[in-house]
């Protein structure tokens, strides 16, 4: 989704003669054709997808997909976010993979045509949003893995919440991504209760303290995961009611918010499918 919506950025960005001029510096004419522009980007785009060269950039030499992810951020509207499909798709799709783009305050007020000031922003930029030198924090390693566990375990109606999460997330539909995430996670903690004992139908509540309560417990009391005592600290239920809260909350961004959620969601479940498989042992 990312290289995609990059591909479609510069296709937006550039003419027939700049984007041959572009291809020609990454070495890649022969591979995009000569037709429409928009087919030689959509070649472009598997190139990356399928082969992904190393390409020579201002930067170096870089992967193709990096040096498109790149060109695009570069085309970044100035001032906003921009409203138009492949900017919403690059955004979310960065964001799944754990980047930003920033636009860098460079101080200096001016003033505009009408006489306000408004701050100088610099080129647009891609930021990572956790720390690269801490192993398993990718959502994007999360979703692939965990998407793979709940494909091997035969959960294929969480996997299709997570699905629609993922898909309404990528279109900037965040209540819809939202929505679709407190159903996975309500799904997948109750299969998961299933497979390990409990009366398919008892409802979720009362699944999810049968994952604290069997033997041996599922979810861990020593990790603050669960506890009979309802009074002292209980990871998931705080997760469940973080993904269940009064309505939205003004001055708070939407955007990010949805992404909390999304990267949050993904880590705990894999932690969760994780300790299933194992549990299982792997069958």
């Amino acid at each position: 989704m990312t290289i995609v919506a990059a591909s479609e950025a510069i296709e937006r960005g550039h003419s027939q003669n700049e984007f041959g001029t572009l291809a020609t510096q990454w070495g890649v004419t022969n591979q995009c054709g000569s037709g429409a522009l928009i087919a030689r980007t959509n070649a472009l785009a598997n190139l990356a997808i399928t082969q992904d060269p190393e390409v020579l950039t201002i930067n170096g030499m870089l992967p193709l997909s990096l040096a498109m992810i790149e060109c695009a951020v570069s085309l970044f509207p100035k001032r906003g976010h921009g409203d138009q499909p492949h900017w919403k798709k690059l955004i979310a799709g960065l964001r799944m993979d754990g980047f930003e783009i920033v636009q860098p305050d460079v101080g200096g007020e001016v003033d505009d045509i009408f006489g306000s000031p408004r701050r100088t922003l610099g080129p647009p930029e891609l930021q990572r949003m956790l720390p690269d030198a801490v192993p398993d924090l990718s959502s994007r390693m999360a979703e692939n893995e965990l998407q793979t566990l709940l494909r091997k375990h035969g959960f294929q109606v969480s996997s299709g919440h997570l699905q629609q999460a993922i898909n309404n997330f990528s279109l900037g539909n965040w209540a819809a991504a939202n929505a679709q995430l407190r159903t996975f996670i309500e799904d997948l903690l109750s299969q998961i209760a299933g497979r390990l004992g409990c009366d398919p139908n008892d409802d979720s509540a009362t699944k999810r303290k049968f994952l604290g309560e069997c033997n041996p417990p599922f979810l861990l009391a020593d990790y603050n995961e669960w506890h009979t005592n309802v009074q002292k600290p209980q990871y998931v239920q705080g997760l469940w009611s973080r993904l269940h809260p009064a309505g939205s909350h003004p001055g708070l961004s939407e955007e990010d918010d949805a992404t909390f959620r999304m990267q949050t969601v993904l880590i705990s479940a894999r932690l969760f499918m994780r300790r299933f498989d194992q549990r299982v042992g792997g069958i």
